[in-house]
């Protein structure tokens, strides 16, 4: 047995949170998941609402470790709490980005062009690995 720590892993509350999360998205995020869904950011694919340890991410890149938070008016308030969430998850090796929902709302194509930025910046430890050449006629 070793003595590393193991990483927490998410309750079954946790979970079910993160589901509902997903089913009652508010439109700034609707709007920005259709921008982010299915690898169009330079073909990185982004999850919605996933669950990190303890904590339900609005979206999150594991390949460039990126995690993209939309602050609306849940989050007022509450910037202790983002604060030490924030720091939890870039010890953890993630870059956070925050946009409001005005952010998302006015200039949608300004937010996706900071998250592209942000996946061709990941350091080259953070990118997927290239996929393997196909095996044709051998």
């Amino acid at each position: 047995m070793t003595n590393e720590r193991q990483k927490p892993r998410p309750t079954r509350s946790l979970i079910q949170n993160a589901k509902k999360l997903r089913k009652e998205a508010t439109f700034p995020e609707r709007l920005l998941w259709s921008r982010l869904r299915r690898g169009l950011v330079h073909g990185y694919r982004f999850r919605r609402q996933h669950t990190i340890d303890c904590y339900v991410v609005d979206f999150c890149c594991n390949d460039a470790k990126l995690i993209i938070e939309v602050d609306g008016d849940s989050h007022i308030g509450q910037r202790e709490q983002d604060d030490r969430r924030q720091a939890y998850l870039e010890a953890m090796g993630y870059q956070v980005i925050r946009f409001t929902n005005d952010d998302i709302l006015q200039d949608i194509d300004t937010v996706v062009d900071r998250i592209a930025q942000a996946v061709k910046q990941a350091p080259v430890d953070r990118h997927p690995p290239p996929t393997p050449p196909s095996r044709e006629g051998g």
